[in-house]
């Protein structure tokens, strides 16, 4: 049977939550089930899996992991989230993997609450766009071809014309819907132009993978 966590419960040198030692031997870890963790009948509470990881029960209904843990030289308990639970949340296994290595990160004098905390406020580097990428990395290298220097000027002229709505956007946002929004209209007007840009774009966006796209190539032709 699973207790709730009582206040009186102690922590060990290692920083995990236990119940007191009793004459007969319990389980440590993996304390939780997939069943116990959706159950819709806890009462409210904190309810140990083991390795720091508790499943929290508020009077709500709502749960969610927490990883607890003593701070580093003193006596102070704190708490860090781990994401909601149950069946459309964190996983059972997921938090015990988490729990896993955040006790390493302990083992290893870190503070896992200070690294998210210095996680979240780090600014991201921004996200590469098409123009961006399209003229000042990929056009140089794919023009070193063109025994005309003519040929780079006039390439960089089409894809500004033709494809300007793709400039501003990331190269990672850009699916086939966007890429039918700059084919569709000179498709049937500007045939030739169309086929080449298709090619062009094709091209580009598979150059861009995976170091500033992830996911397949919206224009790769199927086998």
């Amino acid at each position: 049977m699973i207790r709730r966590l009582c206040v009186d419960e102690c922590v060990g040198a290692t920083g995990n939550l236990s119940p007191p030692m009793s004459n007969k031997a319990k389980k440590t870890s993996n304390r939780l089930t997939v069943l116990f963790v959706n159950s819709n009948k806890l009462a409210p509470g904190l309810y140990g899996d083991g390795n720091n990881l508790f499943l929290s029960v508020r009077p709500s209904g709502s749960r969610s992991w927490v990883f607890r843990f003593r701070e580093r030289g003193g006596n102070r308990i704190r708490d860090m989230g781990l994401g909601t639970a149950g069946p459309d949340g964190v996983p059972l296994q997921a938090a015990r993997d988490r729990a896993v290595a955040l006790r390493a990160d302990l083992r290893a004098g870190r503070d896992p609450i200070a690294d998210k905390k210095a996680a979240a406020a780090a600014p991201e580097a921004p996200q590469k766009t098409f123009g961006d990428y399209a003229i000042n990395d990929w056009l140089p290298v794919y023009a070193m071809g063109f025994k005309n220097p003519r040929s780079a000027k006039e390439l960089k002229r089409v894809l500004e014309i033709n494809a300007a709505p793709l400039f501003s956007l990331a190269l990672d946002a850009i699916g086939k819907p966007e890429v039918l929004s700059v084919l569709t209209p000179i498709w049937t007007t500007k045939a030739k132009t169309a086929r080449e840009l298709r090619a062009r774009l094709e091209t580009i966006l598979q150059a861009a993978t995976p170091q500033h796209r992830l996911g397949e190539n919206p224009l790769a032709r199927q086998p």
